[in-house]
């Protein structure tokens, strides 16, 4: 898990940002002794496991990305939706949809928690940046991930993606 998410606790408030969050794996994989993996991420996971595979290719035997909240086409509506109340709107929605859709029903607590990340969305730097909020925070201040995609590619580490097509978080053009 990674911090704020399940039963891992969450950051200092001023260790916020993407590189903090992959940094913390990098000490996790120092502490067990693990000097290379297959790192995998779903969603923000997959947007951390890309800057963890950039920061440390070495490191890093493999990717596997689930609808990872990465691609030009989720940066650049990461970046439209902040600048359009219109478009915040759309994504709430969006995600109210998704999370209604889940065969799974959330469970209330999950369903908490996904809403505050959605406001983190919406609200910015109003909220504090803890838990999924923080995750979103991160998300939104972390750039594009153009340059650490091509890191990868560079360094040649075998690449899986894995994209639902109904994903109304992260669209399908992204993987």
């Amino acid at each position: 898990d990674t911090p704020g998410h399940g039963d891992t606790h969450d950051l200092p408030c001023d260790a916020g940002e993407l590189g903090d969050r992959a940094d913390l794996v990098i000490r996790t994989l120092d502490a067990l002794g693990i000097e290379q993996a297959v790192v995998a991420g779903h969603s923000m996971g997959g947007r951390l496991t890309i800057h963890l595979a950039a920061a440390v290719p070495d490191r890093v035997l493999a990717v596997i990305l689930f609808d990872a909240a990465a691609g030009a086409s989720f940066d650049a509506a990461v970046a439209t939706v902040t600048r359009s109340p219109r478009q915040i709107l759309r994504t709430i929605t969006g995600a109210m949809s998704d999370m209604y859709r889940d065969p799974f029903w959330m469970q209330v607590a999950a369903a908490s928690r996904y809403l505050r990340m959605l406001a983190a969305v919406a609200l910015g730097k109003i909220l504090p940046p803890t838990g999924f909020t923080g995750a979103a925070r991160a998300i939104m201040q972390s750039g594009e991930c153009t340059s650490l995609l091509r890191v990868i590619r560079e360094r040649q580490i075998p690449t899986m993606v894995l994209h639902g097509a109904s994903d109304a978080i992260v669209p399908f053009e992204s993987a």
